[in-house]
């Protein structure tokens, strides 16, 4: 195998364990944040998706893998990658390489955070601290409840990062931060009931293991009642093209939760497609709100003035 190859093979084992699939559940409130911040300048804009998506979330991807080594070495589990076969395993990535590649990763992550601004920075030290606890002990992960909290908190941090990258800490409402909370415990519980038979026979005590597959079904089918609530209070406080946008999504979820609390088999099909659903659904208000941002569109202006007019005719 020549040099080119090497290089290349590494770097698919690398895209491999920083899981860019898995930067959708934080790059959704981070795009919301920036959204409703004002999306000012795209540069900034790039930066918070490049440090929150390879650079920190990837990082503690890396670690998470590296924790989970023996759990995936009889894992089953097929997510976006094979996980009996995730390179920890294969052992084509070692353990002191993957670490090493881990702390460069976090480590240029905190630094252009720092380069924002320090509450950036200091939100990133907390995120990245998060993920470390998340995966090594006191190990959140595999503390009932405490596991959905962490993902939903981490969530939150990212978009109370997109708004103060643009607009101050206390003009930010606490209505996305609730929104936000619940959608994102709500759809982490159906990754957890994916791994609920390997989790349970390493022992691990995740909150699908503690309340068993159908409960935690029905837990998350509340969730996401609850998030809807939030969502709807958000969308009339925040009005925007984003939110008019995800709507039918958003309405749409209890019912798909509902039918997995009447057939649960169908849980990592669901599970799959939302994740599927959502990348799509980044990666089109990326490029709808980047163009807005070039042309100087005001998305806002134009659905109050619209509504307006709508109302007096």
């Amino acid at each position: 195998m020549n040099v080119f190859s090497k290089i290349k093979r590494k770097t698919v084992l690398y895209i491999k364990l920083i899981r860019p699939i898995g930067w959708a559940p934080f790059y959704f409130p981070l795009l919301f944040g920036l959204i409703d911040s004002g999306f000012l300048s795209l540069g900034s804009v790039y930066l918070a998706l490049l440090i929150y998506g390879p650079l920190l979330t990837g990082g503690i991807y890396v670690l998470n893998f590296y924790s989970d080594i023996e759990v995936d070495r009889i894992s089953n589990v097929v997510k976006d990658i094979e996980m009996s076969k995730q390179p920890f395993v294969s052992g084509e990535v070692s353990r002191k390489e993957g670490l090493f590649l881990a702390a460069i990763l976090i480590i240029m992550g905190l630094f252009l955070s720092y380069a924002i601004g320090a509450q950036v920075f200091i939100i990133g030290v907390v995120f990245t601290f998060i993920g470390i606890v998340y995966s090594f002990p006191p190990r959140l992960k595999q503390i009932p409840f405490a596991d959905v909290f962490a993902n939903s908190f981490a969530g939150c941090l990212c978009y109370v990062v997109g708004w103060i990258i643009f607009k101050d800490f206390v003009e930010m409402s606490i209505y996305p931060l609730l929104w936000i909370f619940f959608l994102i415990a709500s759809t982490y519980l159906l990754t957890v009931i994916m791994d609920v038979k390997e989790d349970k026979q390493s022992g691990l005590r995740t909150t699908a293991v503690f309340l068993g597959v159908k409960k935690t079904v029905q837990f998350s089918f509340w969730l996401c009642i609850v998030s809807v609530i939030f969502f709807i209070v958000t969308l009339i406080n925040q009005a925007n093209l984003a939110y008019v946008f995800l709507t039918p999504l958003i309405i749409k979820g209890p019912f798909s939760f509902y039918k997995l609390s009447k057939d649960n088999s169908q849980v990592c099909r669901v599970g799959k497609k939302l994740i599927l659903k959502s990348i799509i659904g980044i990666s089109i208000l990326v490029f709808i709100y980047s163009l807005f941002s070039i042309i100087g569109f005001d998305d806002r202006t134009f659905l109050e003035k619209l509504l307006k007019d709508l109302w007096i005719y």
